[in-house]
């Protein structure tokens, strides 16, 4: 008889965060059911991930995709367990996680889900966590809503995705990108196995860059890979719904992008010649978007101190729109190197 829930971890040089995540797993499912995958950690991560589970599987280093792939296949996973959750290991459960996303699972009408996406949320310890906690919001809450409504998740979360074991019976995390969880989500729905549901309750919290230099790098990468995802499943050729929902995304980036570069270059003239000419779309985006947005995220997070972030929202809202179309060029022009290991670890000792 099949156990209920693995929780497998890929794990490089975590040592600053791994021990919180571990605890908030081990509390879910318990120390037997937690699985890492040392991944050639060059710091003290597999020692401090003994101290919670037995299961530990050490490996020369290849890659966040390449470590899953290794965890599922070397503790067999998929033949003990009716449900595997891949997490990542900067990531701390929310004890009812499984207490919302499982009902959907054993439902007689969720028999043919592949799985649940849950709700990724944000520490806010820094002026970047605030801008998360309003970007996160506004991802999951409209956009992950409505494409669960329409079978078109974009991306099924590394550190927030439920999915039943027969799905790694069939298939392999994908190698070769910056971002092994959008590859293989646009991998399944290729495959016709897309068929997940977003459950807003399951939560999972997150750790955001603490400097604007990892906060740039991080993006860089999310972003490259976004493109690299794109060019090796040839959206919006496929035929998919989930290629109506990347083009529609990947227009607006784009637009958002060239509207970026614009204001940089006219900017300085405008103010010079009228400088009310900006008024009118700046009051135009600010009422019918950001503070409606805003305030809906404040009231969902029972959080008014984000309001006092407003002008470091606009400034890294220009940079998200500057780095995608950077990055859209940087991927016509060359292929980056993928290396998913890239991002910084902190304690929150060390997040002021």
């Amino acid at each position: 008889m099949k156990n209920q829930v693995a929780i497998l971890i890929p794990a490089y040089n975590e040592e600053l965060v791994i021990e919180s995540t571990l605890s908030s797993a081990v509390a879910l499912v318990g120390k037997n059911h937690v699985y890492v995958v040392n991944d050639g950690s060059t710091d003290s991560t597999a020692s401090c991930a003994k101290s919670y589970t037995p299961n530990i599987l050490s490996i020369p280093n290849g890659g966040k995709a390449n470590a899953l792939n290794s965890g599922i296949r070397h503790f067999q996973l998929t033949d003990y367990y009716k449900y595997i959750f891949l997490m990542d290991a900067d990531t701390r459960i929310d004890p009812h996680f499984l207490q919302h996303a499982l009902p959907h699972l054993k439902s007689k009408a969720g028999k043919k889900l592949n799985g649940v996406v849950g709700k990724v949320c944000s520490l806010g310890v820094n002026w970047i966590g605030k801008f998360r906690i309003w970007e996160y919001e506004i991802a999951h809450s409209v956009h992950k809503r409505a494409q669960s409504n329409t079978n078109t998740i974009l991306v099924l979360p590394g550190c927030a995705t439920l999915y039943r074991s027969r799905v790694f019976k069939k298939f392999f995390v994908p190698l070769g990108t910056l971002t092994e969880d959008m590859d293989f989500t646009f991998e399944l729905n290729r495959q016709n196995q897309g068929n997940f549901v977003y459950e807003e309750r399951s939560l999972v919290i997150t750790q955001d860059p603490r400097d604007l230099r990892s906060f740039l790098k991080q993006i860089k990468r999310w972003y490259i890979g976004f493109w690299q995802c794109v060019h090796k499943h040839h959206i919006p050729w496929g035929g998919q719904n989930i290629d109506l929902e990347v083009a529609l995304l990947a227009t607006e980036g784009l637009f958002n992008g060239f509207i970026s570069l614009a204001l940089l270059f006219t900017v300085p003239m405008v103010l010079f010649v009228n400088p009310l000419i900006l008024v009118v779309p700046f009051l135009f985006d600010l009422f019918l978007f950001f503070l409606p947005t805003l305030i809906w995220t404040a009231a969902t997070n029972r959080n008014l101190k984000l309001f006092f972030y407003l002008p470091h929202f606009y400034f890294l809202r220009l940079l998200l729109s500057l780095v995608f179309i950077y990055t859209f060029f940087v991927s016509l022009l060359k292929r980056p190197k993928s290396n998913s290991w890239t991002t910084e670890r902190y304690s929150l000792t060390q997040s002021n």
